[in-house]
């Protein structure tokens, strides 16, 4: 073999290697992205509450969810898991609370933003929180 036959196949065996390393390039940052876009990697909300010390008084708390009942209810009726509850997020503030909506499906968490949404809300801090 000639020595410009042997550039020439040195050449060609860069270009493949330069062409498999860039395809699987692509391929992984399709598949970081794709994770990144299902919430997969990445999550798509996290939710938060406020600081524990600008939370109200439990008292405070109960008399919110008394008189926004109908709120309540509304939740609790849109899947059987839904719950709504006074809840202390807080170790170290134990009269801090808040009203907390629990719920077990990714279709009921939509049906609680929806109805938190469209409603006044409580008048205090709301916590939504999967199962």
């Amino acid at each position: 073999m000639t020595t410009q036959q042997e550039q020439q196949q040195s050449a060609s065996k860069r270009n493949r290697t330069a062409t498999v390393t860039i395809l699987g390039l692509i391929v992984v940052a399709g598949v970081l992205g794709a994770a990144a876009l299902f919430g997969g990697l990445f999550p798509r909300s996290a939710t938060t509450h406020p600081p524990c010390d600008e939370l109200p008084t439990s008292q405070e708390v109960d008399a919110a969810l008394a008189a926004h009942s109908e709120l309540a209810e509304q939740l609790t009726a849109q899947g059987t898991e839904i719950t709504v509850q006074v809840a202390n997020p807080c170790t170290d503030a134990p009269d801090a609370a808040l009203i907390q909506v629990n719920y077990a499906t990714d279709q009921e968490r939509t049906k609680i933003d929806q109805v938190l949404t469209n409603a006044d809300g409580f008048g205090v801090p709301v916590y939504v929180v999967k199962k």
